[in-house]
C-alpha cells in the first residue's frame, strides 16, 4: 500500500491535522499551536478528574465529563497479583463502594445531531493511557469519585 493510499484511509485527527485546518489569525507556529492546544486539553481534563467538572462543547457537540457506575456483578481480574502469585483474585473497588469510574463524551442531547449533521457517529474519542492512569490514582488516594455524576 503506497503513502498515499495509507493517508487517503486514516481515520484518526492528530494535533497536525487540526493545525493545518486552523485559520490562523494570530500567526502561531505550528510548535506554538501545538504547545497551546496540549495544555489547555491536559488542563481540561485535569479539571474534570480533579473537580469533577462536566464541559460543553462548542457547536452543540456534547458534554465531556467523569461518570461513575455502580459495578453490577461485572468481575475484573487483578493481573498483577496474578502475574505476582499465579492466584486469580478479583478487584472488588471497596475504595470506592463499589463505583466505577468512566470519561464519558454525551452525545445525546436533540441539537447534537441538528447542529453537527450527526458527527458523533464519525467521531470517536480516546484519551492517552496517562489520563487513566492519573484518574484511578485520584481515585485511590484522594477518593475524587465522590464528585463526578451518578448514572
Amino acid at each position: 500500500m503506497s503513502r498515499q493510499s495509507r493517508q487517503l484511509n486514516k481515520q484518526s485527527i492528530n494535533d497536525s491535522d487540526i493545525f493545518d485546518s486552523y485559520s490562523n489569525p494570530y500567526n502561531l507556529t505550528k510548535e506554538q499551536f501545538l504547545l497551546v492546544l496540549r495544555t489547555f486539553n491536559f488542563l481540561l481534563i485535569r479539571s474534570v478528574i480533579d473537580e469533577g467538572k462536566v464541559y460543553s462543547l462548542p457547536l452543540g457537540c456534547g458534554l465531556i465529563y467523569m461518570k461513575k457506575i455502580k459495578s453490577k456483578g461485572k468481575k475484573i481480574m487483578d493481573y498483577n497479583t496474578y502475574r505476582k502469585t499465579g492466584e486469580i483474585h478479583y478487584l472488588r473497588n471497596l475504595h470506592s463502594n463499589g463505583y466505577i469510574a468512566q470519561f464519558f463524551w454525551d452525545r445525546r442531547f436533540p441539537w447534537f445531531k441538528a447542529a453537527t449533521l450527526n458527527i458523533g457517529s464519525i467521531y470517536r474519542w480516546k484519551l492517552p493511557r496517562a489520563f487513566t492512569r492519573y484518574a484511578a490514582k485520584q481515585i485511590k488516594e484522594n477518593n475524587t469519585i465522590t464528585k463526578y455524576y451518578d448514572y
